[in-house]
């Protein structure tokens, strides 16, 4: 074994592992063992170092096998911070930290799919510029379900939204509700 791969995360020992245990002679196989082997991994919580997707994407091909996007997801909805942070150092981006996403709990990162108040709507993050500047995120309007059953969404808003408009509209609500509190304990008196 190499002196680098003696260095590889626990993340990447179960890569390796997989990429070199798994039968050859169908990329279908090998591709769903390295899918499965890399859910694995972050739904485990093993311990991701901050350039590992860097190598997973030049070591195992990872583009024919995964979304990073969908890995990402599964990071931050398990919260295994390490793989959240290598994934953010692999697309050079910043974290997108919310509060109330989904109802998970009260503050947390965001990905594609996940959803969150924002100027007074429910948006759904909808994807990141790839220059890691700002996420975009939708609001719908859901139509009354036709004669089948079925309802579509129609497009109402699609914001841009930055890590800094992220936290300039925390610091408002926090002071809107510090002024609602001092407020109440005025008219307590």
């Amino acid at each position: 074994m190499s002196a680098a791969r003696k260095k590889d995360s626990p993340a990447m020992a179960l890569l390796d592992l997989v990429w070199t245990g798994t039968k050859r002679g169908s990329w279908r196989r090998l591709n769903n063992a390295m899918y499965a082997a890399l859910d694995l991994a972050i739904r485990s919580g093993r311990v991701f170092h901050e350039r590992d997707f860097h190598a997973i994407f030049k070591r195992y091909g990872m583009e024919h096998w995964e979304s990073t996007e969908t890995s990402y997801a599964v990071a931050c909805t398990t919260g295994n911070l390490s793989a959240c942070e290598s994934i953010e150092a692999w697309k050079d981006r910043p974290p997108y930290i919310v509060d109330g996403c989904d109802g998970m709990r009260s503050r947390g990162r965001v990905a594609v799919g996940f959803r969150f108040r924002w100027a007074g709507e429910l948006v759904t993050v909808t994807s990141f510029a790839a220059d890691g500047t700002h996420l975009t995120a939708c609001s719908y309007s859901r139509s009354e379900p036709d004669r089948h059953g079925y309802t579509t969404e129609k497009l109402l808003h699609r914001y841009r939204i930055t890590p800094e408009d992220i936290h300039l509209d925390r610091k408002a609500r926090q002071a809107a509700a510090k002024a609602v509190t001092t407020e109440a304990e005025r008219a307590q008196r």
